[in-house]
């Protein structure tokens, strides 16, 4: 248009006269159209969406239903009329329609201001087999709260144990990282709908009928796991079940013929969140404002400042020279010039963990059999004294009738863990790592452990070994007079051999003469051993 009246100017200010009006007409229609578009985007980036939300076999309001918005995290809940208010910023959203034994629904808003949906319910939950305290029914005829987790949900994550396979599978059953962090062979907290008691509290575990340890079962071997949630679905349990229940139900055999299944899973670890130490440089400087302040004398003298910036500019390789009094030994803390972030020095970036898994199991109408084994095996984050965590199990069961009316079972557990890592305790190290002068660094310049950090008791202060066994018997019998009336028995029988080696070592470091000089006079060996039986 610019153009176009340019033209019209030079050549003909006539012609211009009469359609420069018309020019600006134009341009006034396009600014009229850009500001009416811009106020309908501005009018649809937050506008309120409103509806009910009923069922679709009987046109009832649904208390509860979750509405989110896909990709955020906003969303709100119908009340107890169905209805809900929910503000979206932006025309093009979809919203998730979600409630416990009913179909999701995922509806596009496309500028609706009223979005009504009927939820259509999903049968196939409802007949769902629920293992419960007395036998197992199906979940519709369930009045408590109980939910159901099957091993397809579980089979494809990568992770270590079954606590973590279940994080996010079940409402209110809350896994969280517990006191041992992220240690290898770390426990997690389990709680059901929050803490129960102002000690805590778990849930009352049981495998196939046994109170079992959850961390010693290999994921791949669990059918179902049912979790009791309030007072009237773990009533049956007594004063164990104040917290709730967790039934884990383990695979049976098949029916048509053998199956051989391999499976394996590789993977790694790594730390996720991590902090620095801080530069040397500042390190330094705030010591020597604190001495002001405390009207002392600076620890750092400009000399050891200076080396400091050499040493980062790389105008230096090394970061400490013999003491001059006494050349027997290294400078150290405010007398060197090193900038050591321990930990990057001390964790590695990440580690490999892998897990193997073999099963046999057949059979035919009368007489089933499962055969599993696994093994799995993770690495540690020290830099300085390796640590490693295996786990190795065994699972055989077998399934057979004798008469229409009695059935024999049997089933057989071993699993067997094993820690390895250095003794030097792991409180202490996390503490001191984090009261490691950064002006010191783990080698001295001949290439020795220096004696002024914990790496040093890493890899010369001794180790720990542990391991953990169990052993499972139950033999049982089914009994069916009546059709429908199964009569239990069984026997339980665990034994838990296990034990731990701890050998605290004598630590030695050496001096700048490449002599021996002792660190730590502490030497002793400590073995214990412990067994217990279930019946």
């Amino acid at each position: 248009m610019r153009k176009k009246m340019t033209l019209l100017i030079s050549h003909s200010p006539t012609r211009m006269s009469k359609t420069l009006p018309l020019v600006m007409l134009l341009f006034l229609s396009w600014s009229v159209s850009v500001s009416a578009k811009s106020f309908h985007t501005d009018l649809f980036q937050s506008h309120t969406v409103t509806g009910i939300v009923t069922a679709a076999e009987d046109g009832s309001a649904l208390l509860g239903v979750s509405i989110q918005v896909k990709g955020k995290a906003k969303g709100t809940i119908t009340n107890q009329n169905g209805d809900y208010t929910l503000e979206i910023d932006n025309q093009d959203a979809i919203l998730i329609f979600s409630y416990i034994g009913y179909f999701s629904q995922e509806i596009p808003v496309n500028g609706q201001l009223v979005i009504d949906v009927q939820m259509v319910q999903d049968t196939k939950t409802l007949d769902e087999v629920v293992v419960i305290g007395y036998g197992t029914q199906k979940k519709i005829n369930l009045s408590g709260a109980v939910d159901v987790v099957q091993s397809k949900q579980i089979v494809n994550r990568p992770v270590s144990n079954v606590s973590q396979a279940l994080q996010g599978l079940s409402p209110n059953l809350n896994i969280t990282v517990g006191a041992d962090g992220g240690a290898l062979g770390g426990r997690m907290d389990m709680n059901i709908r929050g803490m129960g008691s102002i000690n805590g509290g778990s849930p009352y575990v049981l495998v196939d009928g046994i109170e079992q340890d959850i961390y010693k079962l290999n994921p791949s071997d669990i059918e179902s796991i049912t979790v009791l949630k309030d007072a009237a679905s773990s009533a049956i349990y007594g004063a164990r079940a104040a917290f709730g229940v967790v039934l884990v139900t383990t695979k049976k055999g098949r029916t048509d013929g053998i199956s051989v299944n391999y499976s394996n899973n590789y993977a790694f670890a790594t730390p996720t969140i991590v902090p620095h130490s801080v530069n040397s440089l500042d390190f330094a400087e705030y010591f020597n404002v604190g001495a002001v302040n405390s009207r002392v004398d600076k620890p750092f003298l400009p000399v050891i400042m200076d080396n400091m910036e050499r040493y980062q500019a790389h105008e230096i390789d090394y970061w400490t020279i013999p003491i001059p009094y006494n050349p027997q030994f290294w400078l150290s803390y405010n007398g060197s010039w090193a900038n050591t972030d321990w930990y990057e020095e001390s964790y590695k970036k990440w580690v490999p963990n892998n897990i193997h898994n073999l099963s046999v199991s057949g059979g035919n109408e009368n007489t089933q059999f499962y055969i599993s084994g696994s093994t799995f095996s993770q690495d540690g984050l020290y830099v300085y004294g390796w640590d490693n965590h295996r786990r190795n199990t065994l699972s055989a069961r077998v399934n057979t009738k004798v008469y229409d009316w009695l059935r024999f079972n049997f089933l057989s557990k071993l699993s067997s863990t094993n820690t390895n890592r250095p003794s030097y305790n792991n409180n202490e190290f996390y503490f001191n790592l984090a009261r490691q002068w950064p002006t010191n660094a783990p080698y001295y310049p001949d290439g020795s452990l220096a004696g002024e950090a914990v790496q040093i008791w890493l890899e010369r202060g001794g180790r720990y070994d542990e391991n953990q066994n169990e052993i499972t018997v139950v033999p049982g019998v089914e009994i069916e007079p009546v059709k429908g009336w199964i009569i239990y028995g069984n026997y339980r029988w665990k034994m838990n051999p296990s034990g731990s080696t701890n050998h605290v070592a004598k630590v030695y470091g050496t001096d700048v003469y490449g002599l021996p000089h002792l660190l730590s006079e502490n030497n002793y060996f400590n073995m214990s051993s412990y067994e217990s039986t279930y019946n």
